[in-house]
């Protein structure tokens, strides 16, 4: 069986998450009624006030492919994807870190506090 995290985060710090099943999650309705749709399938999903963040599968394991290398020629435009509440794209994490020459495998939402406290960039806003 194949699960889909859902992770929320709210502007008031409360956070939570569950999983569930799929056989392979491509497509989201927006609450405007816009769809959508990736090529590949959503491992995570982050629902915040403002926005939703992605996390789709390594594009290399299109079309039933079962390896792919750690390493990637190109991930300038990689798998995490931010979506306003009416379905328009905001940014691909590409344009965040640049090319870091591997697909994501995992992300998880902190607020700005939590990054202050770390002392590091807010990088889930933009």
């Amino acid at each position: 069986m194949i699960y889909t995290r859902i992770e929320t985060i709210m502007a008031n710090g409360n956070k939570s998450w569950m999983e569930i099943a799929t056989e392979g999650l491509y497509e989201m309705v927006c609450p405007s009624g816009k769809k959508i749709v990736v090529p590949d399938k959503i491992c995570n999903i982050i629902i915040c006030d403002a926005f939703l963040v992605l996390r789709t599968e390594d594009r290399d394991f299109r079309n039933g492919r079962s390896y792919a290398s750690f390493v990637k020629d190109n991930r300038e435009v990689n798998n995490i994807d931010a979506f306003d509440w009416q379905g328009n794209h905001l940014w691909n994490i590409g344009e965040i870190v640049g090319d870091v020459k591997m697909a994501f495998d995992d992300f998880s939402p902190h607020t700005r506090d939590f990054n202050r406290e770390l002392g590091e960039r807010d990088c889930i806003s933009k």
